[in-house]
């Protein structure tokens, strides 16, 4: 839960007191005397904080997304290290068959979607098949929440 930013100078030391522990319960100009006092002022504090506020926010967003990023990369070159196979046609249909027939044997509509595999050229055979085996790897490490369960 965000809260809305500081209206003015007197609300962020209002917050800066309470984020403190203001024990004392000093006012704003209480709080600004007792700064001006040990030589701060409150316009540079109010300033000072805001900076290094927006600078660590955007150092933790960069590093979120440099992770993101790395773990992409790491990802896509796991499964580019998939070799695709260079196998015949019948070779293919069969590798295909045990694939997907280890997605549930004995179903109707996977034998009907498996017989318009065999009218299809080589080549797209075999770019069918390195598709399944990546995406079948992207599952294996990157389970869904049912299967992480």
């Amino acid at each position: 839960m965000s809260q809305k930013r500081p209206e003015n100078e007197s609300e962020f030391l209002d917050r800066l007191a309470h984020f403190l522990g203001n024990k004392a319960d000093l006012s704003n100009q209480e709080l600004q005397a007792y700064l001006l006092e040990n030589g701060i002022q409150p316009d540079e504090l109010v300033s000072n904080v805001q900076i290094r506020v927006r600078a660590e926010l955007k150092k933790a967003r960069l590093a979120w997304q440099a992770k993101t990023r790395k773990e992409r990369l790491e990802a896509e070159k796991r499964i580019e290290s998939i070799a695709v196979p260079t196998a015949g046609k019948k070779a293919l249909l069969q590798r295909l068959s045990a694939v997907l027939l280890g997605k549930g044997p004995g179903s109707p509509a996977l034998a009907v979607q498996f017989n318009k595999l065999k009218a299809l050229p080589e080549e797209d055979l075999r770019s069918l098949l390195a598709d399944i085996e990546k995406a079948e790897k992207l599952a294996q490490e990157f389970p869904t929440a049912e299967e992480a369960e």
